[in-house]
């Protein structure tokens, strides 16, 4: 009986999908905002992963875009990421003393970005490319033994991003991204910490 329930019911879900050909932004005559929420995974690059290495899976994405032309839209996003790392051996440097043990590495993200992107096609399976540019907060936190140092930095950033906007049913689509964020966040003893983001979410438009 499952066996037979089951094609019936992925049958009456992509047939909405598929055959629908109006995408995000496809009509200059109609030009939707479309509302996304995403979670995200952080991957540390570059010298950033002196500090934390380990992919964080801990994050979040809220986007908000406005049609400006047919293909093309303007929009804000905002995020949150935390990541965190435990090591065997670290330490903290003080003017009269060094301490060595075991380290606890946290650090807190938090963006704004404005953000451009352009819809390379029509359809409910649009690929995208696009651009972000703005700043955040950074609050990064090492503690050896019973001692703590945390700093907390407002930086600038800015990243190309590209994704894939499926409309599954009106008005509704699933969206994938990537963007890879340049920053000039200091995190522990690293400069211009970067990242890349990959995210999976539902958006509204």
């Amino acid at each position: 009986m499952t066996r037979r329930l089951l094609p019936l019911l992925l049958a009456s879900l992509l047939p909405a999908g598929a055959a629908r050909a109006d995408g995000y932004v496809e009509s200059s005559r109609y030009l939707p905002t479309l509302v996304s929420v995403s979670w995200e995974t952080v991957i540390p690059q570059g010298d950033l992963r002196s500090f934390v290495d380990r992919t964080s899976f801990r994050g979040l994405q809220v986007e908000l875009g406005f049609g400006l032309a047919r293909h093309f839209s303007l929009g804000i996003s905002a995020s949150w990421n935390w990541l965190a790392q435990n090591v065997a051996t670290g330490s903290l440097e003080f003017p009269d003393a060094v301490i060595t043990g075991a380290a606890y590495h946290r650090v807190e993200l938090v963006g704004l970005r404005g953000t451009f992107h352009w819809y390379l096609t029509d359809g409910p399976m649009q690929p995208w490319l696009g651009v972000g540019l703005g700043g955040g907060w950074s609050e990064s936190y090492l503690a050896v033994a019973d001692q703590v140092r945390t700093a907390g930095r407002w930086y600038g950033a800015a990243e190309p991003r590209a994704g894939l906007l499926w409309t599954i049913r009106p008005g509704m689509g699933v969206g994938l991204q990537a963007r890879y964020v340049f920053t000039t966040a200091e995190i522990g003893d690293v400069k211009d910490a970067r990242w890349l983001a990959l995210d999976l979410g539902l958006a509204l438009y």
